[in-house]
């Protein structure tokens, strides 16, 4: 049954260069993807037995009439009747009131005859089900169902799931997932006009059910008195550690992650409230919005140096006048060191050039494809592994014909625009002209940098401590930055201009406030009066117990759906809601079951990705010890060495991914006539270069990576050790300019500790990382400051973390149970509290015990009445 999804999905027909493509990167997908990645193709049976069921409840009702005849009141009438089927015993009726329920939410597909009429017909049946309270009742039947698991198939370890085995899970599932999703999107595809409504009302009632259905959410269910987010990380607990394989794990994890998206909102939710937090702290707002710069950035595409052209030109034309003196196929020619890192991919960068087309090889702005000059898109060429030597050997040879030149050339920043070419440079260009018969651009645009530069408060403390024990001989001042004194007129002008590049972070102010929480636990207050009630601050109450449990088994399932990857043996069963009981041996249905197998995996890395960096993204927001917490469990969960396994892969292939096809996706596979699918066309799939999923995944693994190594020293050598420095190159290949922003911040975390034949043989991607990423003015990213390249105790470092966020945990989290300061504990006095309150009784009292109640209580004398009056007249001990 695992053999199916193996099949070999043609990577070596799928170019290693991907050409350019439009992608927007959002929270999700559009409304009809998202609905179609949560049906798998084997399900598509499924939707005839909705249909069915459906027409067997109306026609009991309301005989020879279709749902749109029906009027408002018939229609609730009907839900409402359905809903009381859903309660019964009998087994089947139960059974077919939620597929009629269900194939209300899936538009009445049989009624339609286009889109517009399936999106009309799901707006008013989504409104109608969410007014009958259908949501609720639903949830309620899903944990009904979750407490009546079969105990013998869990005990069966051998046991292998099919689709028949959670069925009813499914049908559920969907239900409240269609109502969810509906509710979540349907005002952004009206605005985005990818839904036509008639009338306004439908988006402002949308809006309100909105509203309403977040602030449900983020409230524990009464049936198991806790948030449906934590309920459903508890179901991927049990998946993973309890055996419970048929579960439709997929189906779970794309529920969970329109549930965290839904209650904690998008990425443009998160930093609006990021500005609002500022504003507590009283800092300057961000201006700056990261997505809607990317957006408007295009492919990374610098300019290579002219003699690297010359070389390659060189290498692939022996015949040329314009030879090296060394001989490249010398076997002594290598590369040593960090440098190894270089090895299996591309020529410099080469293919990343301004405005070419890979496949055809044109040369415009100094910069040259290398498309047509590589054998094998896999693996390295002979011409790569030559340049390498020439690189390397170039290095103690300048007394070359062309060392002038290129020392002239590599003297300049990376930053530097390039020169209109001189007469030398000119005819090399014309040599490469005539090489390969491609027509020269001499045009330059020059290009602003698209980021504000920053400077931290640290950096500035640093560089004043160091220049002034350069100057004055001494150098802490106890964080003093305004005495200038004795430092000369240039100094001054530095600081200035670092002082008004100055930037704060929130973490910042948030570690401050928690110091001083740590010296002044009863004088200190918050700044936030409100946080425990904010929707990141109730999850992540809720789910601090056993998060790094949760995180554990949220990567075993990604490590799973790796594509291209054979599983092992002891694998998860990831396909529970994808083989059928039977499998046939037709095949057309063999390769279509492996096709839905390889799209089963990508959707589930797509949501595994979405739902990590959602928790990273709002935790940060709410307080940085939240977010370190999490990042220092997925770190120590293998989080790292995993996602670079993934971008391992063939990533050209992965993005341009064929497994998937629009006729069998739902709704098109039930609206209008269906055409015939033969096998060809089907392992063919979608005529689409790029597949959104797969690059919304990258594109967030590499958004995580970033967030686990910001600032971490120790977490950047754990890339360079793991040599993810080839690996990201890779990447570059793809023209997206965000996945490309992503990977070359990642490789400016590394440049440093790289060395410096890896940055000259690289100069193009230095090039790249200049134009792209954000300017830290103090940050030496790009020479290797002796100081960043010493010695670094991954041990020490996270021990460092972990302390101040067990403090933070302690104080916040646990202060009852166990107190920080347990002498700053407020003594309690009311009576409840006297009574709860051990006390201590020695041995001999309860040895007497009798003998204390004959003499202190019984032959004791009480006035009751005097008592009740206030005058005391005896002792009670």
């Amino acid at each position: 049954m695992k053999d199916i999804g193996r099949k070999n999905r043609r990577d070596s027909e799928i170019s290693a260069d991907v050409p350019d493509f439009n992608f927007e990167y959002n929270d999700s997908d559009t409304l009809e993807a998202e609905l179609a990645e949560w049906y798998t193709y084997s399900e598509e049976p499924e939707f005839v037995w909705n249909l069915n069921a459906f027409k067997n409840f109306l026609n009991k009702n309301y005989p020879n009439k279709k749902w749109k005849d029906l009027n408002q009141r018939e229609k609730k009438s009907h839900i409402l009747r359905l809903i009381d089927y859903t309660e019964i015993d009998h087994k089947q009726t139960r059974d077919d009131a939620c597929r009629s329920i269900l194939y209300l939410c899936q538009g009445t597909f049989a009624e339609v005859e286009n889109m517009d009429e399936y999106y009309a017909n799901l707006a008013e049946n989504i409104s109608l089900l969410y007014e009958c309270d259908i949501f609720n009742v639903f949830l309620e039947l899903f944990i009904f169902e979750i407490n009546n698991i079969n105990e013998s198939v869990l005990a069966d370890g051998k046991y292998a799931p099919s689709i028949s085995d959670n069925v009813e899970m499914r049908v559920i599932l969907s239900v409240l997932y269609s109502i969810l999703e509906v509710v979540r999107l349907y005002e952004s595809e009206v605005e985005a006009k990818r839904v036509n409504t008639s009338s306004s009302n439908y988006v402002q009632k949308f809006q309100y059910i909105k509203q309403q259905l977040r602030s449900e959410l983020n409230k524990p269910i009464l049936k198991v008195n806790q948030l449906l987010s934590s309920y459903l990380f508890q179901l991927i607990n049990k998946f993973c550690n309890q055996n419970v394989v048929f579960l439709p794990i997929k189906k779970i994890i794309l529920f969970l992650w329109k549930v965290l998206l839904l209650t904690l909102g998008g990425l443009d939710e998160a930093f609006k409230l990021k500005n609002e937090h500022r504003k507590l702290f009283n800092l300057s707002e961000i201006t700056e919005n990261p997505r809607e710069i990317i957006n408007q950035m295009t492919p990374a595409t610098p300019p290579p140096n002219p003699v690297d052209i010359a070389n390659e030109i060189q290498l692939n034309n022996p015949n040329s006048s314009y030879k090296r003196k060394k001989n490249l196929n010398d076997p002594n020619n290598s590369v040593n060191g960090l440098t190894k890192q270089t090895r299996g991919i591309d020529s410099d960068d080469l293919s990343i050039t301004n405005g070419i087309n890979n496949s055809s090889g044109k040369l415009t702005q100094f910069g040259i494809s290398t498309g047509n000059l590589s054998n094998n898109s896999n693996e390295p060429n002979e011409s790569e592994n030559c340049e390498l030597a020439e690189s390397e050997s170039d290095k103690n040879e300048s007394q070359v014909n062309e060392s002038e030149s290129e020392n002239a050339e590599r003297a300049k920043r990376p930053s530097s625009p390039p020169p209109l070419p001189n007469e030398d440079q000119i005819k090399i260009l014309e040599a490469a002209n005539d090489a390969i018969s491609i027509k020269i651009n001499f045009n330059y645009h020059s290009k602003s940098l698209p980021w504000q530069p920053k400077v931290r408060i640290n950096e500035l403390e640093n560089f004043l401590d160091q220049e002034r024990k350069k100057f004055l001989g001494f150098g802490d001042l106890s964080n003093d930055l305004d005495t200038l004194i004795g430092l000369p007129n240039p100094i001054h002008e530095s600081i200035r201009i670092l002082k008004q590049h100055l930037y704060t972070s929130l973490s910042d102010e948030q570690i401050k406030l928690e110091e001083k929480f740590l010296k002044h636990p009863l004088s200190t207050k918050e700044v936030i009066v409100n946080n425990s009630e904010s929707p990141p601050e109730i999850l992540f109450s809720s789910l601090l117990n056993n998060l790094p449990q949760y995180l554990i088994c949220l990567l075993k399932i990604l490590l799973t759906s790796i594509p291209q990857i054979r599983p092992k043996a002891d694998s998860l069963q990831i396909m529970s809601d994808l083989f059928p009981e039977e499998i046939s041996g037709s095949h057309y249905l063999t390769i279509k079951l492996g096709i839905d197998s390889n799209r089963h995996k990508e959707i589930i890395i797509k949501g595994i990705s979405g739902i990590l960096l959602l928790l990273l993204k709002h935790f940060k927001t709410n307080h940085v010890y939240q977010f370190e917490f999490t990042s220092q469990h997925l770190l120590f969960a293998n989080c790292v060495p995993l996602i670079l396994k993934i971008f391992n892969i063939n990533i050209s292939s992965f993005v341009q991914s064929k497994n998937n096809n629009h006729n069998l996706d739902f709704p098109s596979c039930v609206i209008g006539n269906q055409p015939e699918i033969d096998v060809e066309e089907l392992e063919n799939g979608d005529s689409t270069v790029f597949r959104w999923r797969n690059v919304f995944s990258c594109i967030n693994l590499l958004r995580i990576l970033n967030k686990l190594t910001k600032y971490k020293r120790s977490r950047i050598m754990m890339l360079v050790i793991f040599k993810s420095g080839p690996i990201f190159k890779k990447m570059l290949r793809i023209k997206q300019a965000m996945l490309q922003y992503y990977a070359l911040k990642l490789l400016k975390m590394q440049t440093r500790h790289l060395g410096r034949q890896w940055r000259k043989t690289n100069m193009s991607t230095m090039s790249a990382i200049y134009q792209k990423v954000r300017h830290r003015l103090n940050d030496d990213w790009a020479f290797g400051n002796e100081q960043e390249t010493q010695g670094w105790d991954f041990q020490s470092d996270e021990c460092t973390i972990r302390n101040k966020i067990d403090k933070f945990i302690q104080r916040k989290y646990k202060s009852i149970e166990e107190p920080l300061y347990p002498d700053y504990v407020p003594m309690d006095n009311s009576f409840y509290g006297s009574i709860k309150k051990d006390i201590d009784i020695p041995d001999n009292f309860e040895s007497n015990y009798e003998q204390w109640l004959e003499e202190e209580v019984f032959n004791n004398q009480i006035e009751w009445d005097m008592m009740i009056n206030g005058k005391k007249s005896s002792i009670l001990y």
